[in-house]
């Protein structure tokens, strides 16, 4: 049980800082021109099969689960990242065995309560939305991802903390092969909406179960706790705390990301919604290798902060910062230039007016992502109210923004309102990051250690 804890704990992590942050962000980052590359394709043949109204469709799908599913969701990845690691420091095994278990089994019920919800919500929410008749039964089927990938974040998060960014690697490589083999033969069979939702239904399956297979052999989980000390709903009360700010900070932060296609969906139609999926989407081009070295840093924040190095700490999120805005600035231009060539080529010339909204949107992403490794610091080192606070400012103003502006505008409304709710959050979080990367081990980190526990 747990025979490779000791592998994983900081002492015996060996290779520079850097490179080993280098080395994990690569594995996390590797599968980028795979998986990006295998996304374009199906993301071309799902637009070619379904055209705006259905690609609408399923982002209103998802958005509709993501937000329910955010209500009961306590976001344990979190809790993974920081507060295993911190007992892995600590070579406390026994805290590491009660967290897993406790993170594991939030997980699963509050999946089935959220799927419950989405079955109920089925029946009304498609004609607040201008869905088609008949499309509920699809919302329904579609909610099953939300049971089958209830353990895929917190199992993602120990596969970090274990030092396993390859097996996530292969696990993302797997996952984009397999799901292009079914889109192609969806797309020559020029199958439908139905066909493309219980694709993505058996998919989540299938990731679900890899990851947690994963996960269960990186942390050497066998038969967790057989005779426990304690309920496996009994944790300590910096772990209640740090957990409810960071249920308050991920619902806020699921709310911001997909407020913008609700509205849409109820505010104007179907087709509008699709237009701003194809520009959402190629946005996220930039989230995937900026998550890879987000991902890789968390778990060496952490291991710092608690080890009391904070120089390095600061050495460390001062070079990945600049090395980002540096990227972003190459990528954005890029964009700038070729976004019309790379609608028409991936999506078809029925995306066409996604250029405008893509452009906004890359403003925002620019905004977001390249002060990221310095954001994501308060998270990290066991500090989540900045982040939660941070979230709510971005989302009343990204709110207020969409109820003036799409009305008037459309999908751009909707791109402006993003961009203007990023800009306010960074605006909200960066002073306190900046105070808590200055922290010196005798005073700010001595308090913060104290607090969490």
């Amino acid at each position: 049980m747990f025979k490779g804890l000791q592998r994983v704990s900081f002492a015996r992590l060996k290779g520079t800082l850097t490179g080993r942050v280098l080395v994990n962000a690569g594995w996390a980052s590797g599968a980028t021109p795979i998986t990006v590359g295998l996304g374009i394709i199906q993301t071309g043949m799902m637009a070619r099969m379904l055209g705006p109204g259905g690609m609408g469709t399923i982002a209103l799908f998802v958005a509709t689960c993501a937000i329910v599913s955010s209500l009961f969701k306590l976001n344990n990845a979190q809790i993974a990242l920081v507060y295993v690691t911190k007992a892995l420091t600590e070579c406390d095994t026994a805290q590491v065995r009660h967290l897993i278990r406790y993170c594991y089994r939030i997980d699963v019920l509050s999946s089935i309560l959220s799927f419950a919800i989405v079955t109920i919500l089925s029946l009304v929410i498609p004609q607040y939305l201008n869905l088609s008749p008949g499309q509920e039964n699809l919302q329904i089927i579609y909610g099953l991802t939300l049971i089958f990938q209830s353990c895929y974040s917190t199992s993602l998060a120990l596969l970090r903390v274990a030092d396993k960014f390859s097996w996530a690697f292969y696990q993302s490589v797997i996952h984009s092969l397999i799901k292009l083999a079914f889109i192609a033969v969806l797309y020559i069979n020029h199958s439908g909406l139905s066909e493309v939702v219980w694709v993505l239904v058996f998919l989540s399956l299938f990731d679900g179960a890899l990851i947690y297979l994963l996960a269960k052999k990186a942390m050497n989980i066998s038969k967790i706790d057989v005779r426990p000390k304690r309920m496996w709903w009994q944790v300590s009360r910096n772990v209640r705390v740090f957990q409810t700010i960071g249920y308050g900070s991920g619902f806020i932060k699921t709310i911001y990301r997909y407020l913008d296609v609700i509205l849409l969906g109820f505010l104007t139609d179907i087709f509008s919604v699709g237009i701003f999926r194809a520009a959402s989407q190629l946005t996220g081009l930039f989230d995937i290798p900026t998550q890879a070295l987000v991902t890789s840093l968390t778990p060496e924040y952490s291991r710092l902060w608690f080890n009391g190095e904070v120089r390095q700490l600061k050495t460390l999120v001062l070079r990945f910062t600049f090395a980002l805005i540096s990227i972003f600035g190459v990528l954005a231009a890029i964009m700038f230039v070729f976004g019309d060539l790379i609608i028409q080529i991936i999506f078809g010339t029925e995306f066409l007016p996604a250029k405008k909204p893509l452009l906004i949107m890359i403003l925002a992403s620019m905004v977001g992502l390249a002060t990221s490794p310095l954001n994501s610091l308060q998270i990290a080192t066991g500090k989540a109210w900045p982040a939660m606070l941070s979230g709510l400012a971005g989302l009343l103003i990204q709110g207020t923004l969409l109820l003036l502006l799409v009305p008037r505008t459309g999908v751009s409304g909707a791109a402006w309102a993003k961009l203007g709710g990023i800009v306010v959050a960074v605006a909200v979080i960066l002073p306190s990051s900046i105070r808590r990367l200055n922290a010196t081990k005798n005073s700010d980190y001595g308090m913060s250690r104290a607090h969490i526990g």
